[in-house]
């Protein structure tokens, strides 16, 4: 749900931004890790894999 394309909670968002970047993270080979407290905040974590000799790492 949270990266379905069009959800937003914001008045004036369209909903594209973490459908764009969760599709862009798998593309490389990398994940988002989340992590949320209510009332506090949200915090993202983008994971990207290095490439290196031809061969991703991790």
């Amino acid at each position: 749900m949270l990266f379905d394309p069009f959800y937003t909670t914001c008045e004036n968002g369209t909903g594209l931004g973490l459908a764009i970047t969760h599709q862009l993270m798998e593309l490389h080979h990398g994940k988002i890790e989340v992590r949320s407290v209510i009332n506090v905040g949200t915090e993202f974590k983008l994971i990207i894999p290095r490439k290196q000799g031809g061969i991703l790492d991790g």
